[in-house]
């Protein structure tokens, strides 16, 4: 690691920032860009109910279809390895039809995942459902940065990224926590249902997003 970091250090040339811009003060600019700002917005929701659905996946499949800790943890381990086994076809995916497009059919195609989990029968069919789930989680996230960077000014992409990186992990106390909350107020079934509701309400963010802040009135 220390070796790893030398090489980079010694390696890497760094551009100098305008004298104007050594300054910035980063929640002003984000303050006038409004893509932004719905595009943070939109995928802090989508990160909240993922969240959601992460914490509590396991125990709430157990509740609803009757599994074992065995074929619980095997669903969600399914769901995780579509995950990645799409992000690379979703990212190309992405190149083809486009950012925004694919951003938004991957977070619809989860919307639709999780309205359905709640009525599946067989063990089987939820198996079926969360690799298209994991395929749709995969492709939204090899997008959604990529479709962030697309809208930064890139002389600033440090601080940019790191407010992306805190609305996306900053979810990670929030989303269980909601869960938490409407498991223990109205059962099991409202987790995907809530989580779907979340996930909706950041679609509709994303798709008024325009591709560049030039485009803004």
């Amino acid at each position: 690691m220390p070796a790893a970091v030398a090489v980079m250090c010694l390696s890497v040339k760094e551009s100098v920032p305008p004298q104007g811009k050594t300054r910035l003060r980063l929640f002003r600019e984000l303050s006038g860009r409004k893509n932004l700002l719905r595009f943070l917005s939109g995928m802090t929701l989508q990160w909240i109910s993922l969240w959601m659905v992460s914490a509590f996946f396991v125990i709430t499949c157990m509740a609803l279809f009757s599994l074992s800790v065995e074929q619980a943890v095997k669903a969600f381990f399914v769901l995780n390895a579509s995950f990645v086994g799409f992000a690379l076809p979703g990212g190309l995916l992405g190149a083809k039809l486009g950012l925004k497009q694919t951003t938004i059919g991957g977070v619809a195609a989860l919307i639709v995942c999780f309205c359905v989990i709640p009525f599946l029968q067989t063990y089987e069919s939820l198996l079926f459902l969360v690799i298209i789930a994991g395929a749709a989680y995969g492709t939204v996230l090899a997008v959604s940065y990529p479709f962030f960077l697309s809208m930064i000014p890139k002389d600033q992409t440090a601080g940019f990224v790191g407010l992306y990186q805190a609305c996306q992990n900053g979810t990670l106390l929030l989303g269980p926590a909601i869960a938490g909350g409407l498991i223990d107020s109205f059962g099991y079934t409202t987790l995907f249902f809530g989580a779907a509701a979340v996930m909706l309400a950041g679609m509709i963010l994303y798709i008024t997003v325009r591709r560049s802040e030039e485009q803004e009135p």
